[in-house]
């Protein structure tokens, strides 16, 4: 459990608490490709996404095909060198 002190530290009083109407995904490379597919379909958990250089070689077909339906605001980042980037 989070100390107090640990939360102020970062500008967080002794109430803070997450807002779960707002909750993000975001991941990189497998956590990237997670991100993405955890956006698919009906969305009552995730409100954005943000994926740096998602591992999407596993999703080719879907990308190739323009299948992948992201149901929430998604960022992707990709590195100049990425080699399986979307």
């Amino acid at each position: 459990m989070m100390s107090e002190d640990f939360l102020e530290s970062f500008g967080f009083g002794p109430s803070a608490c997450f807002d779960l109407q707002k909750f993000t995904i975001s991941g990189h490379g497998l956590g990237g490709l997670t991100s993405v597919m955890a956006s698919e379909g009906d969305q009552t958990i995730f409100r954005a996404c943000l994926s740096h250089d998602a591992a999407v070689s596993f999703y080719n077909e879907e990308v190739k095909n323009n299948t992948i339906r992201l149901n929430v605001p998604t960022q992707t980042i990709h590195s100049t060198g990425f080699v399986n980037g979307m």
